[in-house]
């Protein structure tokens, strides 16, 4: 380059985030109109009660659990 620029530093940042404002403002007038997505709509169906417990291992008479030492 044959020159340092036109724009300072400062002025690139105002217009970068006044643009980021605008991108951030579009984005949730989108997200808020959108329809759920098909994978939330899954999860929401999804009847968590059916699904198995975990099962927990008994512990052994000294407290600990078995197999570790």
């Amino acid at each position: 380059m044959t020159h340092a620029g036109k724009v300072t530093a400062q002025l690139a940042e105002e217009i970068a985030l006044k643009q980021f404002g605008l991108f951030e403002e579009r984005r949730r007038e989108v997200e808020a109109t959108q329809p759920t997505s098909d994978f939330d709509k899954a999860i929401e169906a999804l009847d968590l009660k059916k699904l198995p417990k975990p099962k927990r291992r008994k512990k052994s008479d000294d407290g600990s659990s078995p197999g570790k030492k």
